[in-house]
C-alpha cells in the first residue's frame, strides 16, 4: 500500500485483515494538494507462502482435474477509516451459557473502557474495564442462543473517542464421548450439545 507514492505497509495473505496508519504520509489539509492512495496486488498462487485453497500455476498450462487457474486482484472491501489518537484495534468475545469475557485491544495499552450489553434497545449491563485485560460479564437472567431461538446480545464498546458495536450469543458447544449405532444416526446427532 502506498500513500502518496511513499510505502504505507506490505501484507501477505490473501485471506485476513490488516492495517496501517498512515496519518504521518498524508499531505496537510492546508497544501490543497491531492492525497494519492495505491494498493498493489500480486498473486504468486501455489508458489507463494500463504494459503492459495485450489489455484495453481499448473492449471493455466494443464487445465483440469481439481484445480483452478489463478486469479488475482483486491475481492473485499477496502476502507479508510479516521480515528482519534486512541482508539480500538479489536474486540474479542469468548462466551459460555452466564458470562461473556471481553478482551478489548487498543492502539495503547492499559487504556480504560466501558461498555454496554443490550437486549435490543434495553440495557442488561455496563460496567468497564482496561484494554489488554481480559474482563468477565455475568449476563443476568441469560438468553441462549439455540438454533431454534437464535437471540444474540448487542454489544457496545467506547474508549476514549472510540466506540465499536459488536454482538454475540450465549452457548456452549462440548463433545463427549458416545456408542454409536453400526448405521449411521436418522436424528438428531448424539454426543453433541
Amino acid at each position: 500500500v502506498y500513500v502518496n507514492e511513499k510505502l504505507a505497509g506490505h501484507h501477505v495473505g490473501g485471506f485476513d485483515g490488516f492495517s496501517f496508519d498512515i496519518t504521518k504520509l498524508l499531505h496537510p489539509p492546508v497544501t490543497g494538494l491531492v492525497n494519492t492512495i495505491s494498493v498493489i496486488v500480486f498473486d504468486p498462487s501455489d508458489e507463494g507462502d500463504q494459503p492459495n485453497g485450489k489455484q495453481r500455476i499448473s492449471a493455466i498450462t494443464n487445465p483440469g482435474g481439481d484445480t483452478y487457474t489463478p486469479s488475482s486482484g483486491i475481492w473485499q472491501t477496502v476502507w479508510l477509516e479516521h480515528v482519534p489518537q486512541t482508539y480500538i484495534t479489536d474486540v474479542v468475545t469468548i462466551t459460555n451459557t452466564t458470562h461473556v469475557e471481553l478482551v478489548v485491544q487498543a492502539n495503547q495499552d492499559t487504556t480504560p473502557f466501558s461498555f454496554d450489553v443490550l437486549d435490543g434497545d434495553r440495557v442488561v449491563v455496563s460496567g468497564a474495564g482496561t484494554s489488554g485485560a481480559p474482563l468477565s460479564v455475568a449476563i443476568p437472567s441469560p438468553k441462549l442462543w439455540s438454533p431454534a431461538s437464535p437471540f444474540l446480545y448487542n454489544l457496545t464498546v467506547t474508549l476514549a473517542g472510540d466506540a465499536v458495536r459488536s454482538y454475540f450469543g450465549l452457548r456452549t458447544l462440548r463433545s463427549r464421548p458416545v456408542a454409536y449405532p453400526p448405521a449411521p444416526p436418522t436424528g438428531p446427532v448424539l454426543g453433541v450439545d
